[in-house]
C-alpha cells in the first residue's frame, strides 16, 4: 500500500514508496496518456473506458495529459465535453478507481494547459500571455494565475503546463502569441509571478497548482521562425536571455520543467545533458519533474534523426534527465525491456520515478486526491473571475496612433454608460520638459520626429506633441439585423451635436467572431460567454446605434462583403475596423456569413486560422483582402480607426500611415470585446506598451530592440529602426520625465546606486504610465547589447500630479557573462536611460570604480 503518513518528508515518503514497486509500475508512473480518452460522455453520464481500468489493474497510471480539454485536436466539443461540475465528478472517477483498483492505490497526476486559463469548457479565458505581457502590470497577472490556479484545482487538475517563458526573437513564428515578448527581463519578471501565483503558499491547497516552465530553451529563436526549427545561438546569449526566466523561476521553486523540440547547436533539448543536468539541477539545483512536450521523444528518431529507433531514443531521453513523456508511448513501450536487457539501468529509472512521486506528495494528492464540484461550479467562470479578465485585457490594449485625438470616442445621449470627454492629449509628453510640434516618429532614435504614424516624440530631451483635428458629431448609429441581408440603417442622420461623434460602423472580419478572439490553446465555450468588439460597442451606445458588416474573411480573397461593408461606412460618421488574425483551430468561428454577419460555429466549417503553434508565417501582412476592404473604406473619407486583433506584430505600412487611430488589442480573450470598447469611448485610459518590436517590413527581422551595436545601421531601401519600438504604447493624457538622478555616481560591485525620476502627468485626465528603466556598459571586453531593460514600474497619475520613481541598480542590473563565462560586473562607465520607451529616455551615467568575478 502506499505511504499515506504524512509525519515524513515528501523525498523519504517516495523513496519508501518506490521500494515496494514492481518494475512494470515504476515505468507506469512515468507515462502520461491522452486524458479525454479514458472516459466516455453520453448523454449525461460519464463511464471510464475498458482499457483505462485494465491500465490501472496491471500497472496503475502516472498521469494523465488534458484530461478537460476540449478542441479539434481532441475530437471534444461543446456538446460532447464536460461542464466544470461534470469535469470535477469525472475527474474524481478517475481517481477513486486508480487508488481503489490498483496495487499500490497511487493517485494520478493530472496535467492541464493553462497559458491564459483553464482549457477547459466553462473556464475563464484570460487575454493570450502576448496581451498579458503588454500590461506590464506583474502584480495584476499573479492575481490572474491565482484565478487560474484556483479554476483548475477545483476541476481536478494539479500540474499545469505554463507559464510560457520563450524570448521571441521572430514574430514569424507561430507561437508569438504565447509569449511575453522579447526581453528576458520583463518575462522574468512575470515568470516569477506566475509561480508564485499558480503555486500559492502551499502545493496542496486545493487553490494551488504545480507549474511547469517551457520551452526549455531557446525555443523563440528558431531558424527562420519556423516551429520546432534548429536554433543557432551561442552559450553567451542562452545563458544571458534565454534562460534567465526559467532561472528566476527555477529560483521561485516552479516545481516542473518542459524541455523544448529544437536542437541547439545539433542537441535536441530533450537529450541535451548540459541543459537539463550541468545547468538546470546542477548549478540551478533544480529538484522537480522533466517532463517531454508531446512527441518529442519519438523525433529523436524521426526528425532530429540522432537514435535509431524508439528504444534508443528512450533511453537517450531518460538518460539525459526526462522524468516523464507526455503521451507516453515511446516510455510505455520501450522502458521495461530496456531495464531487462540490461540496456537501461534500473537506477536511472528509479531517478525518475521518485521525482514523479515526490511531486505527487508534495501536491498533497495521498492525503486529499479529489476535487470539489461545489466549487468547480462555484469559482470556474465566476463573475470575479471575469471582472479581472476585463481588466487584464483593458490594461494590455496598446494605442499605436491618435491622430489629433480621434480617441476616445465622446457618447451623446442615448444608453451610454456615461458621458466622456472627448478631448485627448494624443499620448503626448515630453522629456526635460521641451516640446516640438508635429508628430513624433517612435522609431527615432533623437531629434524631433518626422511625420509618421504614432506620437511617442524621441529621445534627446525634445519630444512631438499631436494637433486636433476638431472633428465632431454624436454617435447616433443604427443596427445591423444579423438576420437581415446587407447593412440596415435607421433614420438618424448626420452629426446631433458639436464635440461628439456621429453614427459608428464597426467593419471587419474579427469584429463579431468570438473564437478569433481567444487565441490558441482554448476550449470551446458557449457563445453568450463572449464578448466581441461589437457587442462591447453596442453594450455602450444600444444596439440599435451600431452599424456592422464583416466585409470578408481572414483569410482568402473573397471581395462578396466589400458592398455591404461600404454600405455601413457610407451611413456612419466614424468607422471601427476590427482586422487582423485568428487562432481557432477549426471550430469553424472565424467562418462568417458575408450577408448577415452571423458567425457559423460549426464542424467543419472554413478556418481562419493564420496564427497559433505549427503556423508560422513569411509575411507579417494581414491575410487575405483585409488591406484591401480598409482601402476601399478609406476612401470614403471618414475617420476610420483600426482595432488588431491577432497574435503577432502586424507590417501594414499604408494602413498605419491612413489610419486616424490604431488599437492593438492582441487576442483579448473572453471579455476582449468590453475592454477595447472602453478604450474605444474613454472609460479607461489606455496603458498598454509594447514588449515586442514591430518592424517595418518584415525583410528587417531580426528587429528586436536589445541587439548589438555591430549589428549594422541601415538596409539600402529602409533605416534598422522598427515601426513601433519596444516599450512603446500612448495614452490620453501626457507626461512629463524630468529630474533624473543616479547616488551615489559611483560604485563598487558590491554596491547599489539609487535611481531617481519625476514623473509629471500634464495632461486633462488621469492616465497610467510604464517608466522604463534602460542600462548601456559603454564600455566591455565582450560586445553587448546596445541597451537592456533591467526594471520598469507602472504608476497610475491624477493630472497635474507628479511622482518620484525610484530603482536600485547593482550587481544583478550590471553583470553580463563574461570572457572567462563567468558573471562579470566590470569597472568603467555605464549609462542609466529612463523614459517611455527604448527610444524616448533621460540619461545619466553611472561610474563603477570597482567590478567582481563570479557574481550571481
Amino acid at each position: 500500500m502506499s505511504d499515506k503518513s504524512n509525519q515524513r518528508s515528501p523525498q523519504e515518503r517516495a523513496e519508501h514508496l518506490l521500494g515496494q514497486m514492481t518494475l512494470e509500475e515504476k515505468a507506469a508512473q512515468l507515462v502520461q496518456p491522452f486524458g479525454w480518452q479514458v472516459y466516455e460522455h453520453t448523454e449525461g453520464e460519464i463511464t471510464l473506458t475498458e482499457d483505462f481500468k485494465r491500465q490501472v489493474a496491471e500497472t496503475g497510471i502516472g498521469s494523465l495529459y488534458g484530461m478537460l480539454r476540449a478542441d479539434p485536436w481532441t475530437g471534444v466539443t461543446l456538446a460532447s465535453g464536460l461542464s466544470p461540475r461534470q469535469g470535477a465528478e469525472a475527474v474524481n472517477a478517475i481517481q477513486r478507481y486508480a487508488i481503489e483498483n490498483s496495487r499500490l492505490g497511487i493517485p494520478i497526476l493530472i496535467g492541464e494547459e493553462c497559458s491564459h486559463g483553464h482549457m477547459a469548457i466553462g473556464a475563464t479565458v484570460f487575454p493570450v500571455p502576448l496581451s498579458l505581457g503588454s500590461s506590464w502590470n506583474v502584480d495584476l497577472y499573479r492575481e490572474m494565475c491565482r484565478a487560474v490556479a484556483l479554476e483548475t484545482r477545483s476541476q481536478g487538475g494539479t500540474v499545469t503546463y505554463s507559464p510560457v517563458l520563450d524570448v521571441v526573437r521572430d514574430p514569424r513564428w507561430g507561437r508569438t502569441e504565447e509569449c511575453f515578448g522579447e526581453d528576458a527581463y520583463l518575462i522574468s519578471e512575470l515568470a516569477v509571478a506566475a509561480v508564485e501565483g499558480l503555486q500559492g503558499e502551499s502545493l496542496s491547497s486545493p487553490d494551488s497548482v504545480g507549474a511547469t516552465l517551457k520551452h526549455f530553451a531557446g525555443y523563440g529563436s528558431s531558424e527562420g521562425g519556423r516551429n520546432a526549427g534548429p536554433v543557432h545561438m551561442g552559450w553567451r546569449e542562452l545563458l544571458e536571455v534565454d534562460l534567465l526566466p526559467f532561472k528566476k523561476a527555477v529560483e521561485a521553486g516552479a516545481v516542473s520543467i518542459m524541455p523544448a523540440y529544437h536542437e541547439i547547436d545539433g542537441v535536441p533539448c530533450t537529450t541535451n545533458t548540459a541543459l537539463l543536468e550541468e545547468i538546470l539541477r546542477g548549478a540551478w539545483g533544480f529538484d522537480g519533474l522533466v517532463i517531454t512536450d508531446c512527441g518529442a521523444i519519438e523525433m529523436l528518431a524521426a526528425g532530429h534523426d540522432v537514435a535509431e529507433d524508439g528504444l534508443d531514443a528512450s533511453i537517450q531521453a531518460i538518460t539525459a534527465g526526462i522524468d516523464m513523456e507526455m503521451s507516453g508511448v515511446m516510455f510505455g513501450e520501450h522502458l521495461v525491456g530496456a531495464v531487462r536487457s540490461g540496456k537501461l539501468a534500473v537506477e536511472v529509472l528509479d531517478r525518475a520515478v521518485q521525482r514523479v512521486l515526490e511531486l505527487k506528495f508534495r501536491l498533497g494528492l495521498f492525503e486529499q486526491p479529489y476535487a470539489d464540484p461545489e466549487a468547480a461550479e462555484k469559482f470556474i467562470g465566476s463573475a470575479k473571475h471575469r471582472e479581472l479578465a476585463r481588466k487584464l485585457a483593458a490594461e494590455s490594449i496598446i494605442l499605436l496612433k491618435n491622430e489629433g485625438g480621434t480617441l476616445p470616442l465622446k457618447v451623446s445621449g442615448g444608453s451610454s454608460d456615461s458621458e466622456r470627454d472627448s478631448g485627448s492629449d494624443n499620448g503626448s509628453g515630453s522629456v526635460d520638459g521641451v516640446r516640438a510640434s508635429g508628430v513624433g516618429n517612435p522609431g527615432s532614435d533623437g531629434g524631433v520626429g518626422a511625420s509618421g504614424a504614432g506620437n511617442s516624440g524621441s529621445s534627446g530631451g525634445i519630444r512631438a506633441s499631436g494637433v486636433g483635428n476638431g472633428r465632431s458629431g454624436s454617435i447616433c448609429s443604427s443596427g445591423a439585423d444579423n438576420s437581415l441581408s446587407g447593412c440596415v440603417s435607421s433614420s438618424a442622420t448626420g452629426n446631433s451635436g458639436s464635440g461628439s461623434t456621429g453614427k459608428v460602423a464597426v467593419i471587419g472580419p474579427n469584429a463579431d467572431a468570438p473564437y478569433n478572439q481567444l487565441g490558441d490553446y482554448t476550449s470551446p465555450q458557449p457563445r453568450s460567454s463572449i464578448v466581441t468588439v461589437l457587442d462591447g460597442v453596442r453594450s455602450k451606445l444600444g444596439a440599435e446605434r451600431v452599424l456592422y458588416a464583416p466585409g470578408c474573411r481572414i483569410k482568402g480573397e473573397d471581395r462578396e462583403g466589400f458592398e455591404a461593408a461600404l454600405a455601413c461606412a457610407a451611413q456612419a460618421d466614424t468607422v471601427v475596423m476590427v482586422l487582423g488574425g485568428s487562432s481557432a483551430r477549426d471550430f469553424g468561428e472565424g467562418s462568417i456569413d458575408l450577408k448577415t454577419g452571423a458567425s457559423k460555429v460549426t464542424e467543419h466549417a472554413w478556418s481562419d486560422m493564420d496564427c497559433g503553434e505549427g503556423i508560422d508565417r513569411i509575411s507579417l501582412a494581414l491575410s487575405g483582402v483585409q488591406r484591401e476592404l480598409f482601402k476601399e473604406i478609406h476612401q470614403l473619407g471618414k475617420p476610420v480607426i483600426v482595432v488588431y486583433i491577432n497574435g503577432r506584430p502586424v507590417s501594414e505600412p499604408w494602413i498605419e500611415e491612413h489610419a486616424d487611430a490604431i488599437l492593438e488589442a492582441w487576442y483579448p480573450g473572453q471579455e476582449g470585446g468590453h475592454a477595447v470598447a472602453d478604450i474605444l469611448f474613454g472609460d479607461v485610459n489606455p496603458s498598454g506598451r509594447l514588449t515586442i518590436s514591430w518592424p517595418k517590413d518584415v525583410g528587417q527581422l531580426p528587429v528586436y530592440y536589445n541587439g548589438k551595436r555591430s549589428r549594422g545601421k541601415q538596409y539600402l531601401e529602409a533605416d534598422s529602426q522598427p515601426r513601433y519600438p519596444f516599450g512603446f504604447g500612448l495614452s490620453y493624457t501626457s507626461f512629463r520625465y524630468s529630474e533624473l538622478q543616479v547616488e551615489p555616481q559611483a560604485i563598487t560591485a558590491d554596491q547599489t546606486a539609487t535611481v531617481t525620476v519625476t514623473v509629471t502627468n500634464t495632461g486633462e485626465r488621469e492616465g497610467a504610465e510604464v517608466v522604463q528603466l534602460y542600462i548601456s556598459d559603454v564600455v566591455s571586453k565582450v560586445s553587448r547589447p546596445a541597451k537592456e531593460l533591467k526594471g520598469f514600474r507602472k504608476i497610475t497619475l491624477a493630472p497635474g500630479a507628479a511622482q518620484i520613481v525610484e530603482f536600485e541598480v547593482g550587481a544583478e542590473q550590471l553583470q553580463y557573462i563574461g570572457p572567462e563565462a563567468q558573471p562579470v560586473v566590470e569597472p568603467g562607465g555605464f549609462k542609466v536611460l529612463v523614459g517611455r520607451h527604448v527610444n524616448e529616455v533621460l540619461e545619466a551615467a553611472l561610474e563603477v570604480t570597482e567590478g567582481s568575478h563570479g557574481t550571481d
